[in-house]
Protein backbone atom coordinates (compact mmCIF):
# COMPACT_ATOMS: atom_id res chain seq x y z
CA UNK A 1 0.00 0.00 0.00
CA UNK A 2 1.31 3.09 -1.03
CA UNK A 3 0.33 7.35 -0.48
CA UNK A 4 1.63 9.77 -2.74
CA UNK A 5 0.67 13.67 -1.86
CA UNK A 6 1.51 16.13 -4.14
CA UNK A 7 1.22 18.99 -2.77
CA UNK A 8 0.32 22.69 -4.58
CA UNK A 9 -1.21 24.90 -1.50
CA UNK A 10 -1.29 28.60 -1.72
CA UNK A 11 -1.94 29.28 1.76
CA UNK A 12 -1.34 27.49 5.06
CA UNK A 13 -2.43 24.13 5.86
CA UNK A 14 -1.92 20.96 7.66
CA UNK A 15 -2.50 17.70 6.64
CA UNK A 16 -3.66 14.29 8.42
CA UNK A 17 -3.99 11.10 6.33
CA UNK A 18 -6.34 8.56 7.22
CA UNK A 19 -5.99 5.07 6.47
CA UNK A 20 -8.21 1.92 7.23
CA UNK A 21 -5.55 -0.49 8.19
CA UNK A 22 -8.33 -3.19 7.51
CA UNK A 23 -9.02 -2.53 4.11
CA UNK A 24 -6.47 -3.95 1.25
CA UNK A 25 -7.00 -1.58 -1.46
CA UNK A 26 -5.11 1.77 -1.56
CA UNK A 27 -7.91 4.70 -0.59
CA UNK A 28 -6.70 6.90 1.71
CA UNK A 29 -8.89 9.90 3.14
CA UNK A 30 -6.87 13.04 2.94
CA UNK A 31 -7.78 16.20 5.78
CA UNK A 32 -6.88 19.36 5.34
CA UNK A 33 -6.80 21.77 8.54
CA UNK A 34 -6.08 25.34 8.18
CA UNK A 35 -3.91 27.01 10.76
CA UNK A 36 -4.92 29.72 12.61
CA UNK A 37 -1.97 29.87 15.05
CA UNK A 38 1.77 30.57 13.82
CA UNK A 39 5.05 29.51 16.08
CA UNK A 40 8.47 31.73 15.73
CA UNK A 41 11.09 29.14 16.63
CA UNK A 42 14.70 30.03 17.46
CA UNK A 43 15.98 27.08 15.35
CA UNK A 44 15.94 27.26 11.46
CA UNK A 45 16.88 24.82 9.00
CA UNK A 46 17.33 24.91 5.35
CA UNK A 47 17.51 21.78 3.36
CA UNK A 48 18.19 21.88 -0.46
CA UNK A 49 17.41 18.53 -2.43
CA UNK A 50 15.09 15.89 -1.43
CA UNK A 51 14.85 13.58 2.03
CA UNK A 52 14.87 9.79 1.07
CA UNK A 53 13.98 8.11 4.25
CA UNK A 54 14.75 4.44 3.30
CA UNK A 55 15.29 0.84 5.22
CA UNK A 56 14.87 0.55 8.69
CA UNK A 57 15.83 4.43 9.33
CA UNK A 58 14.08 6.85 11.42
CA UNK A 59 13.83 10.86 10.20
CA UNK A 60 13.21 13.24 12.99
CA UNK A 61 12.42 16.39 12.49
CA UNK A 62 11.74 18.45 15.84
CA UNK A 63 10.76 22.03 17.18
CA UNK A 64 11.75 24.24 14.51
CA UNK A 65 11.02 25.94 11.11
CA UNK A 66 12.18 23.93 7.97
CA UNK A 67 12.60 24.94 4.84
CA UNK A 68 12.89 22.42 2.19
CA UNK A 69 13.64 22.97 -1.13
CA UNK A 70 12.68 19.42 -2.94
CA UNK A 71 10.89 16.06 -2.08
CA UNK A 72 9.82 13.97 0.72
CA UNK A 73 10.20 10.33 0.23
CA UNK A 74 9.77 7.73 2.99
CA UNK A 75 9.95 3.74 1.82
CA UNK A 76 10.24 0.46 3.46
CA UNK A 77 10.27 -0.08 6.90
CA UNK A 78 11.20 3.81 7.23
CA UNK A 79 9.65 6.31 9.39
CA UNK A 80 9.82 9.96 9.28
CA UNK A 81 8.46 11.99 12.55
CA UNK A 82 7.70 15.61 12.37
CA UNK A 83 6.57 17.46 15.71
CA UNK A 84 6.69 21.14 16.88
CA UNK A 85 7.50 21.92 13.05
CA UNK A 86 6.75 24.66 10.69
CA UNK A 87 7.32 23.09 7.37
CA UNK A 88 7.93 25.46 4.62
CA UNK A 89 8.12 23.81 1.01
CA UNK A 90 9.90 25.80 -1.21
CA UNK A 91 9.83 25.91 -4.96
CA UNK A 92 12.56 27.81 -5.71
CA UNK A 93 14.59 26.31 -9.00
CA UNK A 94 12.02 23.58 -8.94
CA UNK A 95 10.00 22.66 -11.85
CA UNK A 96 7.20 20.53 -10.60
CA UNK A 97 5.01 20.65 -7.51
CA UNK A 98 5.54 19.42 -4.04
CA UNK A 99 5.83 15.68 -3.53
CA UNK A 100 5.67 13.81 -0.71
CA UNK A 101 6.08 10.09 -0.92
CA UNK A 102 5.03 7.44 1.92
CA UNK A 103 5.79 3.91 0.48
CA UNK A 104 5.36 0.15 1.06
CA UNK A 105 5.03 0.11 4.95
CA UNK A 106 6.42 3.59 5.76
CA UNK A 107 5.06 5.70 8.37
CA UNK A 108 4.73 9.25 8.53
CA UNK A 109 4.15 10.74 12.28
CA UNK A 110 2.69 14.79 12.15
CA UNK A 111 2.46 16.48 15.74
CA UNK A 112 1.46 19.87 16.11
CA UNK A 113 2.91 20.16 11.73
CA UNK A 114 2.02 23.47 10.06
CA UNK A 115 2.64 23.13 6.79
CA UNK A 116 3.35 26.03 3.78
CA UNK A 117 4.41 26.85 0.42
CA UNK A 118 6.19 29.75 -0.76
CA UNK A 119 7.08 30.18 -4.27
CA UNK A 120 9.90 32.90 -5.38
Amino acid sequence: MSLIIILNLSFSQVFVPKVDADSDDASFQLQFFSVLASVDYENKTIHEGDIIVEGNETFEIRNCEYVLTGAIRVEDNAALIMENVTLILSTTGLDWPFLIEILENAKLNLIRVKIISIEP
